[in-house]
């Protein structure tokens, strides 16, 4: 009798062991797969609908959306759609339609729906000459 209590504690003793090695790997599997999507740094591509926030008092057709990559697109109606790389930095810059005048925003993380501003506050000459031949209407 004695024998079959300290059999019968033995294999409870297993039976947790056991369980407690299954529920570690789990756990660790389930961390695994987590830890991956987390790190998963892989560029993927994005379509950016960019708005135009035009502070400059000059026609949107005066801004275009680029990015870091290369590719840039104009803005119809205050609105651009940009296909890009998950990771690269957009920014408006000038439209060569208009070679005299020269603007660039710094560029940020590019995100699937986002405003872009233009800003001139250090306004020269060649912003007011703009402002002049290109007033909104």
């Amino acid at each position: 009798m004695i024998k079959k209590k300290f059999k019968m504690e033995d294999e409870t003793n297993w039976n947790l062991i056991l369980m407690a090695l299954l529920a570690f790997v789990v756990l660790a599997v389930a961390m695994g797969f987590a830890f991956k999507q987390w790190s998963d740094n892989t560029p993927k591509p994005i379509t950016s609908v960019i708005r135009l926030n035009n502070l400059c008092g000059l026609v949107d057709d005066a801004f275009m959306a680029a990015s870091t990559d290369g590719r840039r697109v104009e803005f119809a109606d205050g609105v651009a759609v940009l296909q890009t790389m998950s990771n690269e930095r957009v920014f408006l810059k000038s439209n060569p339609k208009y070679p005299a005048f020269g603007f660039e925003s710094p560029p940020v993380q590019v995100e699937a729906s986002m405003t872009l501003t233009a800003q001139c506050s250090n306004v020269d000459r060649t912003i007011d000459a703009m402002r002049e031949q290109f007033k909104k209407k």
